[in-house]
């Protein structure tokens, strides 16, 4: 069904979004911000989530990403999967994960 391909589908942009050159072309297509409607569309299946927000974290520590994402509001759709997941640890830790880089990269290269 449905699920178990966008489940497969942002797993495989997970995985691509962990090497700089694909965030780099992630960025020109203004694909965090897809990525970050899809997580919010999908938000109440932990299960699709948590390989969203693991593809969202990949691509925060890239400029431009972070910047797309930050435009999107990353922050509070990270804070609200927090809440409403909290007794979910995959989902939980990968929020935390993304929710600190996105904020560390928004403050610079010194993470100011």
């Amino acid at each position: 069904d449905y699920r178990k391909v966008a489940k497969l589908a942002l797993g495989a942009l997970s995985n691509l979004a962990s090497c700089e050159e694909n965030r780099v072309l992630f960025s020109k297509k203004d694909s965090a911000t897809v990525l970050l409607d899809v997580a919010r569309k999908f938000m109440q299946n932990e299960n699709i989530l948590e390989y969203a927000v693991g593809a969202l974290s990949h691509l925060a520590v890239n400029d431009g990403c972070n910047e797309q994402l930050l435009r999107g509001g990353a922050v509070e759709a990270l804070l609200l999967f927090l809440g409403e997941h909290r007794e979910d640890l995959q989902v939980t830790s990968k929020c935390l994960v993304a929710l600190r880089r996105v904020l560390r990269h928004a403050g610079g290269p010194s993470g100011d």
